[in-house]
């Protein structure tokens, strides 16, 4: 399973605070070894990653801004930033330049961890980890894969495809969002096809399906080479914060607290809406969200404004 999975799983009587120090000890000695062959650590970035729990550290600032995008997303179960991760350690991010700035160096170990991520999931019934075993090969909405075997892939292409297609022809929401999501069989990227379930699953409740809405209207546009409209977008966001769920509704909260403090978009200025959407998206995890409270909360009268 790999040294994170030996550790996360362990059946030994060790505290959560021991294996945290295990961990920190085995990659506070990996980098140091990387740094002696030349690699440009952070040991910042390695400190920060430390002290938001995040659950390894981590060794340059690249990799410490992938994981402030992601982090939330990932563990709050959202298939494709897995997939970006398992892209991003298994293939290296310009590696060759070693520079800190633009670099995530490969790592076996985190692969190994986001893989078995995935697969307990998928064992546990999380569509969407099964649509992203199954499809793992390709590029979906941008996301460029690598991390599987062949042979894996095939073991789960028939572990799960035929069983979750079925379900999504039979309007289980949550296998319709995850066919979508991935572009698995008829549900190809730009496709009638996946619009439609994307569109049933959002209908069904699923504020991940709203979101996927909104990123294939941007795609459609886009494709045809035109500008899509920003209030669309808001709109899809609106119906995924309805649904109050899914691994994405911080950054649709946030999105559209932006846009009620503006006024902008066809929504009304209402500053009381927009602190109330900013504390729900920041309990929701979002970034931006926070940042933004902090400004406020420091410059109450210029945030009226």
């Amino acid at each position: 399973m790999g040294f994170l999975n030996k550790i996360f799983n362990s059946s030994n009587q060790s505290s959560s605070a021991d294996n945290s120090d295990n961990l920190i000890t085995f990659y506070k000695a990996k980098y140091q070894k990387m740094e002696q062959k030349g690699c440009d650590i952070d040991w910042w970035a390695f400190q920060n990653s430390i002290d938001r729990g995040w659950p390894y550290p981590i060794a340059t600032e690249a990799e410490r801004d992938a994981i402030q995008r992601f982090d939330k997303q990932a563990l709050r179960n959202h298939a494709i930033d897995i997939s970006e991760l398992l892209y991003k350690y298994s293939q290296g991010s310009l590696e060759q330049s070693n520079d800190s700035e633009v670099t995530i160096y490969k790592d076996n170990d985190k692969v190994k961890f986001w893989k078995q991520y995935l697969i307990h999931g998928a064992e546990q019934g999380n569509k969407t980890f099964q649509a992203a075993l199954i499809s793992e090969a390709g590029i979906h909405n941008g996301v460029f894969c690598g991390w599987e075997t062949e042979d894996e892939q095939t073991y789960f292409r028939d572990l799960y495809e035929v069983q979750l297609i079925r379900e999504a022809e039979n309007g289980d929401s949550q296998a319709m969002y995850a066919v979508a999501e991935f572009c698995l069989k008829d549900a190809k990227y730009g496709s009638a096809r996946r619009k439609l379930l994307a569109e049933n699953a959002m209908k069904a409740g699923l504020g991940d399906a709203a979101f996927l809405c909104a990123e294939i209207y941007k795609s459609e546009i886009s494709l045809n080479k035109k500008s899509w409209e920003y209030k669309i977008v808001l709109q899809y966001y609106y119906r995924g914060v309805e649904c109050n769920n899914g691994a994405m509704l911080g950054s649709m909260q946030d999105c559209l607290a932006d846009a009620y403090r503006d006024g902008e978009e066809g929504f009304p200025k209402d500053y009381d809406k927009a602190i109330y959407y900013y504390q729900l998206a920041a309990q929701n995890g979002s970034e931006s969200a926070q940042s933004t409270l902090r400004l406020i909360e420091a410059h109450p009268d210029g945030a009226r404004i």
